[in-house]
C-alpha cells in the first residue's frame, strides 16, 4: 500500500517543487553554457581550467577535479556513550551533530576535506601563513570546529565564536582536549553589542590575538566595521573568505590595505551557487583573501 501511496503522490511532489527542477535545469544548461563560453575565451588559465571541467561535469562550487577523489562512503563514523557521532580527523576526535545520521555525517565531513584540499581556492593554511605558538587565534564562523582542531596544537590559545547552539555539545566535546586553551563564545561577531552579537573591539579589548579566521556567511563587512582597532593595533594575519557576496572580495582587499595588510587572494575560483538572487555574471568568486601585517 505505501509503495501505491508513493505513485500517487509522486506526481504532486513534482508539481510542487516545479520551480526547483526549472532553476536547476537552468543552472546545468543556460547557466552552465554561459560559464563555459566565457571560461574558453579568456586568457586566464586559471578560467580556462574551469572551462575544462564544465565541458565534462556539472556545475558544482568547486569546478575542479580534486574534488572527485573524496569518496563518501570512505568516511567511518563513530559514536561515544552519549550517542554523539564523531569521525577521526588527523587523529583527533571531530564530533558532529546528534541528529545527523551516518550518510549525512559522510557527506558533511568530506565536504570539509574538499574545501582544505592542496588545490582547493578554500584552503586555510599554507606555508607562510600558517600560525606559530605564539599566536592568539579566533575562529569566526567556527561551526563544527576543524580549523581550530587543525591549529590546535600550534597555538597559544584560541577563541571559537559561534551562533548555532546546535553546535554546543559537539564542540564542547572535540575540543575538551584543550579546554585550558579553547574558549567558545556563542554570539556573532558583528558591528554592534547585543544579546546575540558582539563587535570583536568589545570582545578583544582587554585581550590579546594575533590571528584570525573568518567565514560567517556574508557578514564579513559587519565584522570589519566592529573591529577597527583590533586590525590596525592587534592581528598579524587574517584570513577571510569573501566568496559569500559578489562585492566582499574587493571590499575586504580596501579595507584590509587601509589597516596596513599586504592582501592576496587564493588562487582559482568558486561558484557560490547558494546566493540565487546575485548569481549572475561573472559568476566565478575568489574564495579567500589572507591579510598579513606590514612590519
Amino acid at each position: 500500500m505505501s509503495r501505491i501511496l508513493y505513485l500517487l503522490r509522486k506526481p504532486f511532489v513534482v508539481m510542487k517543487n516545479w520551480r526547483i527542477h526549472l532553476s536547476n535545469l537552468k543552472l546545468q544548461t543556460w547557466t552552465r553554457g554561459q560559464i563555459l563560453y566565457k571560461c574558453s575565451k579568456s586568457c586566464s588559465s586559471e578560467k580556462r581550467e574551469i572551462a575544462a571541467y564544465l565541458l565534462k561535469h556539472g556545475v558544482t562550487f568547486f569546478p575542479y577535479r580534486f574534488q572527485e577523489k573524496y569518496e563518501e562512503s570512505h568516511t567511518a563514523v563513530l559514536f561515544d556513550d552519549e550517542g554523539y557521532p564523531y569521525v577521526i580527523h588527523n587523529g583527533k576526535k571531530l564530533f558532529l551533530k546528534k541528529e545527523w545520521t551516518v550518510k549525512k555525517c559522510q557527506e558533511y565531513y568530506v565536504s570539509l576535506l574538499r574545501e582544505q584540499d592542496n588545490d582547493s581556492p578554500h584552503k586555510y593554511l599554507n606555508k607562510g601563513r600558517n600560525p606559530v605558538y605564539s599566536d592568539i587565534a579566533a575562529d569566526l564562523g567556527a561551526a563544527e570546529g576543524i580549523f581550530g582542531l587543525d591549529i590546535i596544537e600550534d597555538v597559544q590559545k584560541i577563541y571559537l565564536f559561534e551562533a548555532d547552539e546546535g553546535w554546543k555539545r559537539p564542540l564542547e566535546k572535540t575540543f575538551a582536549p584543550w579546554k585550558n586553551k579553547a574558549e567558545v563564545i556563542w554570539k556573532y561577531v558583528g558591528d554592534k553589542d547585543t544579546e546575540n552579537m558582539i563587535k570583536l573591539d568589545t570582545f578583544f579589548e582587554n585581550k590579546q590575538v594575533t590571528y584570525l579566521k573568518a567565514d560567517i556567511e556574508g557578514a564579513e563587512a559587519d565584522m570589519l566595521s566592529g573591529g577597527g582597532i583590533t586590525f590596525t593595533k592587534k592581528l598579524r594575519i587574517a584570513l577571510i573568505c569573501v566568496y559569500h557576496r559578489q562585492d566582499a572580495e574587493q571590499a575586504v582587499k580596501n579595507y584590509l590595505r587601509k589597516y596596513g595588510f599586504a592582501c592576496s587572494v587564493n588562487p582559482g575560483y568558486v561558484l557560490f551557487l547558494y546566493d540565487k538572487e546575485n548569481f549572475k555574471p561573472p559568476y566565478l568568486r575568489r574564495c579567500l583573501m589572507t591579510g598579513i601585517k606590514r612590519m
